[in-house]
């Protein structure tokens, strides 16, 4: 995917100074193709274009279909692309992973298997659920954990040289291959390691 989009981003610089020093002329028109990104037809605005028998779609719009963060940094004056900014905010980054990641999503988990989540239900339909007539669904807590793993992927490029980010990491993905498989149980869930390596991440930041 990084590939793709440093691919993209070359082949839109090659075309401007084809077009400044070479004087080539190319007329832009709009696709009769749909081009269809992860099963979903994409769509945006301004609209994809075809030039030379080239497509070329606006970056941010692909990044979002993508997942994959784009930015543009006013101090260095640059597009920055599956980056995260270097003034990035450390209570953002231990609210995520201690309330997103961990409260709401791993604990729920640890809980679940151990059961003894029916002592946290008024916390469960305060996060979950609508009322208490609301059967406690895994498959919620399951869904919310998935969704946490691209915010994650970001910050393993912001972190990839903290030494007690890497333990973080390598011990969330364990957590979540267990999940993304369905094959977790009690034994195979311990989440001691997981808090360990998450307070040493947090407190180094």
């Amino acid at each position: 995917m990084k590939k793709f989009i440093s691919g993209f981003i070359a082949g839109a610089l090659i075309f401007s100074m084809l077009g400044v020093f070479a004087a080539v002329t190319y007329v832009a028109k709009p696709l009769d193709y749909k081009v269809v990104v992860n099963g979903e037809e994409f769509t945006s605005d301004p609209p994809p274009l075809e030039v030379d028998g080239r497509t070329y779609l606006p970056l941010r719009a692909m990044g979002d279909a993508l997942g994959v963060p784009v930015n543009w940094n006013e101090e260095l004056r640059q597009a920055e692309v599956g980056m995260i900014s270097s003034n990035i905010d450390a209570n953002e980054v231990k609210n995520f992973i201690i309330g997103d990641v961990w409260n709401d999503g791993f604990w729920w988990i640890r809980n679940y298997l151990d059961g003894s989540y029916t002592d946290y239900m008024d916390m469960y339909i305060e996060t979950f659920a609508d009322s208490a007539d609301e059967k406690f669904d895994i498959r919620k807590i399951v869904s919310h954990i998935l969704e946490t793993q691209p915010v994650i992927e970001i910050y393993n490029t912001a972190f990839k040289n903290n030494e007690k980010w890497g333990a973080f990491y390598k011990e969330y993905n364990r957590l979540y291959e267990l999940i993304e498989k369905e094959s977790y149980s009690a034994s195979s869930f311990d989440t001691t390691f997981f808090t360990k390596v998450r307070d040493d991440f947090c407190d180094s930041i």
